[in-house]
């Protein structure tokens, strides 16, 4: 029977645990509003909402997600050891292949699994572990894993996602659909967050509105890499192309 190692899962389930950890975190930084909303009524009769006050993300945000990701490339490191420890004794020094493009790949990556079965490096390369190639989300990873060992890991910031559009249009929705924070109206995305930024503006002659919802996430910036993209579903995302990649070589592993 053909199994992953307990080492490689146990990265695995880790990497989940930070990122529970870490939607928890994301959740209790905007349950204190670290930020004021201020509504005004400008030149065109328009009400106008913009943001005042903003506070820095919490450092305990980008410190979690760069556990989360050490331990999805780590998982992999170690699914290279296991496979390497097939035909081979004493310590394995070398990693998961992932390079800047398929050339570098060719040339720098097969060094790091020298003396691995045929098999293991030929299903290595079907992942195509470089930028742009099938495994160009095991190379945002890799990316990310450098960056975090040099620094907090990631650029973190704050966006909002538009508008809960019953709270601003009650007369259009019945009050069971008052609750569900789903219904929401985007119109753009702002990263970072700075003060004086204009939220929404209403159509002209509406009053202001009162205790609104405006739906806020946090999101990761490092440029080339992830732009702007929403924090959360970027690391499953990885999780689960990494558990995949890493499932696939199951009927290799005794």
């Amino acid at each position: 029977m053909s199994s992953i190692p307990d080492s490689v899962r146990v990265k695995i389930e880790r990497a989940n645990k930070h990122i529970v950890d870490l939607d928890a975190a994301i959740a209790k930084f905007f349950e204190r509003r670290p930020y004021s909303v201020v509504a005004y009524i400008d030149a065109e009769n328009r009400a106008t909402y913009c943001l005042k006050h903003i506070e820095p993300i919490d450092l305990f945000i980008p410190a979690i997600t760069g556990d989360a990701i050490q331990n999805l490339r780590t998982a992999l490191d170690y699914l290279a050891g296991a496979l390497w420890r097939r035909t081979n004794s004493g310590e394995w020094k070398g990693y998961f292949p992932i390079a800047e493009s398929a050339t570098k790949y060719k040339t720098e990556g097969m060094g790091k699994i020298k003396g691995m079965g045929q098999d293991a490096i030929d299903a290595i390369d079907a992942v195509e572990p470089y930028q742009g190639g099938k495994g160009d989300t095991l190379w945002r990873l890799h990316r990310l894993s450098i960056i975090d060992k040099h620094r907090l890991p990631l650029t973190v910031a704050g966006a909002n996602l538009g508008i809960h559009l019953p709270s601003f249009y009650p007369e259009l929705f019945p009050e069971s659909a008052k609750s569900n924070p789903w219904i929401l109206g985007v119109s753009d995305f702002r990263f970072p967050l700075k003060d004086n930024d204009i939220l929404f503006r209403d159509d002209p002659g509406r009053e202001i509105k009162q205790n609104l919802q405006l739906p806020f996430f946090v999101a990761l910036n490092e440029v080339g890499i992830f732009n702007c993209q929403p924090l959360i579903p970027a690391l499953k995302n990885m999780l689960d192309v990494t558990d995949h990649v890493i499932n696939s070589f199951a009927p290799l592993l005794p």
